[in-house]
């Protein structure tokens, strides 16, 4: 019984995961952070002071998708930064929202 109660609470709290743009940001941080340490640079080279600041950037990002009814962008955006590499993920953000 305590087996299927805790099956229960844990398919419960699956659906609490998180949305598609904040996939997105955990997917872009690490793919930015990725290609920061192989060319030497930092976060302060794209504009960000630290990776704080860039999670703050995404998360104002996605909170203007989500106003805009533009959410529907994140997914494919995640896309170009999981699959992506260093040259691509910098227009992911251009032009949106």
């Amino acid at each position: 019984m305590r087996a299927l109660r805790l099956g229960l609470l844990a398919a419960t709290l699956a659906g609490c995961g998180e949305d598609a743009c904040e996939a997105m940001c955990d997917a872009a941080e690490a793919r930015v952070a990725s290609c920061l340490e192989g060319e030497g640079r930092t976060w302060r080279d794209l504009g960000w002071s630290d990776v704080t600041d860039f999670r703050d950037f995404c998360a104002t990002w996605t909170e203007e998708a989500r106003a805009l009814d533009q959410q529907d962008a994140c997914p494919a955006m995640t896309a170009t930064f999981e699959e992506g590499n260093c040259t691509a993920w910098p227009s992911a953000f251009a032009g949106s929202p």
